[in-house]
């Protein structure tokens, strides 16, 4: 099979979404398949990618996406001389067999006018692949118009979490037709959940997250304001590592909540020290606007760490509140202050709501999401030939 994976994540270096198509196209390589690469220079850096590209994998860098521009914009995308420079051009020297479309947000790639016009013109079936989800003002009925179509051309339409099917469906007034919940591939597994970590009971409670620096997506400011008004009943300190544009803007809140000697942000955590921080933590923390299916929330639940989150994205398939979790029950400074209330009143529970967390990690988890993958892949190629 020849197998284009063609990504509208444009502005953010490698990330969960980027895990998917790389292991799926690396299984396919190894079976005999070529595959494209339509993604963005930043995350053509990794690894993955190289050794994709070291074995034949064709690859693209995408430095915008493919929207019209006015007519005369248009016109440049077909003319011989300027067209090898476009995206739709590789792709029909490639002549894929099927293209797997991966978004960040859930309509992004409904805005590539180009694009869907060679998928259209090229009779190639697409998969569409949604990794983030928002809530956003339902489009106008000449926005609503262009989606249902791309969607219902669609040989298939893939989410990471029912949230956000539900969501898209919401918003477009659809039932989008076959489409279905897949899980993404994780950076790392244990066989069993982290020991407890061993400390005094009356030392302060370890909150930790693993995650972007990305102070408005994932909701750190939230996080503060709502830590702010809890802190003068409760002993806390707040343990953030991760990567991302925001680390000086999040300690900024702090400072401006009260809670700079309570917040400790790393923004590199070597590899060898990744464990060592899982282990000291004891309260995972996921307070995001938005989400698909956060890795590190599996992560933790992998751990044995009960966590306190947003009911966003994936939550409400894996986690139950006051079960393996504390739920807010909304993005905001007071849901997610009455949570953490809850959750450090309680907190001689943790170690048996992380090891629910475990459980249902272990009872919910696919082995082997990428052979799911391939194995969807596969399916829909055959049908295809069939027809």
């Amino acid at each position: 099979m020849k197998i284009a994976f063609v990504s509208s994540v444009l502005g953010y270096p490698w990330g969960g979404p980027d895990r998917l198509w790389t292991e799926t196209a690396q299984r396919m390589q190894e079976r005999g398949d070529s595959v494209f690469l339509g993604i963005s220079p930043l995350t053509a850096d990794h690894d993955d990618v190289r050794r994709l590209q070291a074995r034949g994998g064709r690859l693209f860098l995408r430095r915008e996406n493919s929207v019209f521009r006015g007519r005369r914009h248009s016109l440049q995308r077909r003319a011989p001389v300027t067209r090898g420079k476009y995206l739709e051009t590789h792709l029909s020297d490639f002549a894929p067999d099927l293209v797997v479309l991966t978004q960040g947000g859930t309509f992004d790639f409904t805005a590539e006018h180009h694009l869907l016009e060679w998928l259209e013109s090229s009779m190639t079936p697409f998969v569409l692949v949604c990794h983030q989800g928002s809530d956003s003002p339902p489009p106008d009925a000449a926005g609503r118009e262009g989606l249902v179509d791309v969607f219902s051309r669609a040989a298939r339409t893939l989410f990471v979490s029912s949230a956000n099917l539900a969501a898209a469906e919401h918003q477009l007034r659809l039932a989008i037709p076959r489409a279905s919940v897949i899980q993404n591939p994780l950076a790392w597994t244990r066989a069993e959940p982290l020991p407890w970590p061993e400390k005094k009971p009356a030392g302060p409670a370890v909150l930790f997250a693993v995650g972007r620096m990305d102070l408005w997506q994932k909701g750190w400011d939230i996080l503060l304001a709502a830590a702010s008004k809890v802190a003068c009943d409760q002993d806390f300190v707040i343990h953030l590592a991760g990567r991302g544009p925001d680390a000086a803007l999040i300690n900024e809140y702090a400072a401006h909540y009260g809670l700079a000697s309570r917040l400790v942000v790393r923004e590199f955590l070597p590899a060898e020290e990744l464990e060592g921080f899982w282990r000291a933590g004891e309260l995972f923390l996921l307070p995001s606007r938005s989400e698909g299916c956060a890795s590190t929330m599996l992560e933790a639940m992998m751990c044995g760490r009960p966590l306190l989150t947003t009911r966003v994205g994936g939550v409400d398939d894996w986690l139950q509140d006051g079960v393996n979790a504390f739920l807010a029950v909304a993005a905001s400074a007071d849901s997610v202050a009455e949570a953490l209330k809850r959750a450090l009143d309680e907190r001689r529970r943790w170690p048996e709501m992380g090891l629910a967390a475990r459980a249902a990690f272990d009872s919910k988890r696919d082995p082997d999401p990428v052979g799911t993958f391939v194995g969807l892949l596969d399916g829909l190629a055959a049908s295809l030939d069939r027809r």
